[in-house]
């Protein structure tokens, strides 16, 4: 097997035998190092355990802990996610044609219950503050 290295700054490996090809392509660097056989074991090519990712600890190769979201990960998350909701109501209306429907009195009375419920669920979405977004596990 050929002697696999790693890079901490850019959490990359190479093999060995190709470092003059990376050296002339530029995709060199000189914190590269040769990882032990159990280091290849345990970390090259594998699925890193859940809620870490590959990284490095006191330079040399590492499962490290996924950093928590920022809050304004949080909030462009629930940004997005408000997003899709109104989007799906309004697509669930629209493909009931209720909108024009309703423009021209012609929405039964069931069909006009069911879209003023999806009219208070969009209300209610659109009153939504994301800018106090929370850690809400989906």
């Amino acid at each position: 097997m050929s002697i696999i290295c790693f890079s901490s700054t850019s959490n990359t490996y190479f093999s060995e035998e190709n470092i003059p090809a990376y050296k002339a392509s530029g995709l060199w660097s000189n914190d590269f190092y040769a990882l032990t056989d159990e280091e290849v074991d345990k970390y090259y090519m594998k699925t890193p355990p859940k809620g870490m990712y590959l990284g490095s600890s006191n330079g040399r190769i590492a499962w490290v802990c996924i950093p928590p979201p920022t809050q304004d990960d949080l909030i462009s998350a629930a940004n997005q996610e408000k997003k899709k909701r109104i989007d799906q109501a309004n697509e669930h209306m629209n493909s009931r044609r209720w909108p024009g429907k309703a423009a021209l009195g012609r929405l039964t009375g069931d069909e006009l219950a069911q879209y003023n419920l999806w009219l208070d669920y969009l209300d209610a979405l659109k009153a939504v503050d994301t800018s106090v977004a929370q850690n809400i596990a989906c």
